[in-house]
């Protein structure tokens, strides 16, 4: 947060001072920044599920000896039912980032586009 700051003061050649002014009187931004990392934090972590479930059903094909067995064919059927389950929460969790946050979002836009 400091360091987004200071790159606003810097490109808009505000003073840092008021720019932190800016911030306490504007309590809108801080709870978009607070849903920004949150949703931000719960669509890695989505995604990143996504993908163990995927790799874990590949490596199922590779290390089950008994393909017939009621477990196996179980765990086969689950893996992609969660796949798409952590895919989808990960999409949600992303587009969310957009419509809760969206001030935070133009902001970085703008810092990106300056450097």
């Amino acid at each position: 947060m400091e360091e987004l700051i200071k790159e606003l003061a810097k490109t808009l050649n505000i003073g840092n001072d008021t720019i932190q002014s800016l911030i306490q009187n504007y309590p809108q931004l801080r709870q978009q920044l607070v849903a920004y990392h949150i949703t931000d934090m719960f669509g890695t972590f989505s995604a990143c599920a996504s993908f163990s479930f995927l790799l874990v059903w590949f490596v199922s094909f590779l290390f089950v000896e008994d393909y017939h067995s009621p477990k196996s064919v179980r765990f086969r059927r689950a893996m992609p039912i969660a796949f798409v389950v952590f895919v989808t929460l990960s999409l949600i969790a992303y587009s969310l980032k957009y419509i809760l946050a969206p001030d935070v979002i133009f902001i970085q836009t703008i810092l990106s586009n300056f450097k």
